[in-house]
């Protein structure tokens, strides 16, 4: 763990850097929540450490259906790297962004999801959220000159990975106060060409209830959750890794903190006045969801390429969708974004 504390003439900037072998964005900002309280002189809860919770063995103990292959899967996993087919930008420069979306957006979001839900159905802020960067990706990949239907977002038989919580959604593999990574990514895909023709409203509900079915068939069928925990292992073990769909085709990697503890981490001096969530350089498709802080709404933060950033500006997609979104770059200074928060 690297940690960096930096002085501004507006504030401090706190800097610390974990490696994902250690824990998750979900136990990241438990530890500083852990550690504030520490600081302020607070008691702190025990963590639990032990990471055979997550052996292929011990799963199999919970589950009956899982065979004698999964049960004899090794506990120690190859130190050789998976090749995966991720796409990146090495001689491009990148930057951190952030879209503010207020509240006002956030419902007027849902709003355009009202007229093709069924009864008893519904979409989360999280599932708007997750269709709302699915567009925008892809419009920033395709960079088309006019987008209005799905077939310009070249959005069939695309996919997006959002990361799925051990500990909710009926799977209990971990207990809850487990340090480690309790985060699984789970694939939602966009089969076949159905949204090719539909406008960019129709495209964005059904997109949305796609993620919202996926997420129900998981809370129903816990069992495939941890089938696909399993694969993943499996694919440290051998060294090999397969999906249903080509890597090219992936529109995003969804992390969801805005229910996370951030809002309590404070070291004597109050909760920070915005959380810089990652920054990964040549690879724009890691996507992390917040709260706003002193912003009434969301922040939704990834890295953008050089080459995107002006393309935001004019995306079809903000006009049609989010007409009312703000957005925030990298080179800001605290009072700026302070500043921008009260608007």
């Amino acid at each position: 763990m690297k940690v960096k504390l930096m002085h501004c003439c507006d504030g401090c900037i706190l800097s610390t850097c974990v490696t994902h072998m250690v824990m998750d964005a979900e136990r990241y900002m438990m530890a500083h929540r852990d550690i504030g309280r520490a600081y302020c002189g607070e008691e702190i809860p025990d963590r639990e450490h032990d990471r055979s919770y997550l052996w292929p063995d011990q799963i199999a103990q919970q589950y009956d259906f899982l065979g004698d292959e999964i049960r004899k899967l090794p506990r120690k996993v190859s130190n050789k790297g998976i090749p995966l087919d991720y796409i990146s930008f090495p001689d491009e420069s990148s930057q951190n962004y952030a879209l503010f979306l207020s509240n006002d957006v956030v419902k007027n979001l849902k709003e355009h999801v009202q007229p093709f839900l069924k009864e008893g159905e519904f979409v989360s802020t999280n599932d708007v959220l997750v269709s709302f960067c699915w567009m925008l990706s892809s419009e920033l990949n395709v960079k088309s000159e006019k987008v209005v239907s799905g077939a310009d977002l070249d959005i069939d038989n695309s996919f997006v990975s959002i990361a799925v919580e051990l500990l909710k959604n009926n799977i209990t593999l971990v207990p809850e106060n487990y340090a480690g990574n309790a985060l699984l990514g789970i694939p939602i895909v966009n089969q076949g060409q159905e949204l090719n023709g539909a406008p960019l409203k129709e495209v964005f509900a059904k997109l949305a209830l796609t993620v919202r079915q996926t997420l129900n068939m998981l809370k129903e069928n816990p069992a495939v959750a941890v089938q696909g925990l399993l694969f993943y292992y499996n694919a440290l073990a051998t060294g090999q890794f397969a999906t249903p769909i080509p890597m090219d085709r992936l529109r995003g990697i969804y992390t969801n903190s805005i229910k996370t503890p951030v809002e309590e981490i404070d070291f004597g001096k109050g909760p920070p006045v915005h959380l810089l969530m990652l920054h990964i350089p040549h690879f724009h498709q890691v996507c992390g969801m917040g709260p706003g802080f002193g912003f009434d709404g969301v922040i939704v933060q990834a890295t953008l390429l050089g080459s995107q950033a002006a393309a935001l500006k004019d995306s079809a997609v903000f006009k049609e969708l989010a007409p009312g979104i703000q957005d925030v770059y990298s080179d800001f200074t605290l009072e700026e974004l302070k500043r921008r928060m009260k608007v």
